[in-house]
């Protein structure tokens, strides 16, 4: 047999190997998103206080639940874990979850508040795991308008 033929054979296995693994390990595991924000909420949705407060909707693209312990929102490249979420969060299979991005820095599991709010201006918004990597994020998005989320 040929040099190439056994090389051909070589990779089939491999890749065969491979698609073996991905499909009894589960394959390769989506994390949650930021989805939309509304920067300069004015009279959308009111957090518990009956406060037009800015939010992020973070999405679970899983047909798993995801747990959100440990993970992070942040406005600030330099500090991507600016607000992190309290423990036993949870996001069901895929559903969504508001953050009220108010600067009210809330922990209660139905009133979830940042410790920042998000700039009408402009700017990023990052999304990071427990293990500090970042998983979404928007980059430079544009100037908000009143009452117009922004998403994906």
């Amino acid at each position: 047999m040929s040099c190439l033929a056994l090389l051909s054979l070589r990779t089939i296995y491999i890749g065969s190997i491979l698609i073996w693994f991905f499909i009894t390990a589960g394959g390769i595991k989506a994390e949650p998103i930021i989805s939309e924000f509304l920067a300069n909420n004015q009279s959308s949705l009111k957090d518990e206080d009956s406060e037009s407060s800015d939010w992020i909707e973070i999405h679970n693209p899983e047909d798993i639940e995801a747990d959100l312990t440990g993970y992070s929102l942040s406005d600030d490249p330099e500090n991507p874990q600016k607000w992190i979420f309290p423990a036993g969060t949870r996001l069901p299979a895929n559903g969504r979850i508001i953050v009220f991005s108010s600067g009210k820095d809330r922990l209660a599991p139905n009133q979830l508040h940042t410790n920042f709010s998000i700039a009408t201006s402009g700017g990023s918004l990052i999304l990071s795991n427990a293990e500090s990597q970042i998983v979404s994020e928007i980059q430079d998005y544009p100037k908000q308008r009143k009452d117009v989320s922004y998403g994906i």
